[in-house]
């Protein structure tokens, strides 16, 4: 019993020294955004893209951008 005792004592906390608070839990994300954006239905964009025989598509970058009435897309 006294062994007991004395292992609470020896692992105790000193009252005379500060509680540090806990650390607040890491704030949660959340998007920004619940619905889908906007389509854009009057807006062309001109793209350069890498085309690889697997028929994978990279490397696009935008080269420029007008107000049109549609969009074409040329092979």
């Amino acid at each position: 019993m006294l062994v007991l005792l004395s292992a609470l004592a020896a692992f105790a906390p000193d009252p005379a020294l500060p509680q540090t608070p806990p650390r607040p839990a890491a704030p949660v994300m959340t998007p920004v955004r619940d619905t889908p954006a906007p389509a854009l239905s009057m807006v062309a964009v001109t793209l350069e893209c890498t085309a690889r025989t697997t028929g994978k598509v990279e490397n696009c970058k935008v080269l420029g951008e007008t107000h049109a009435r549609t969009i074409q897309f040329v092979p």
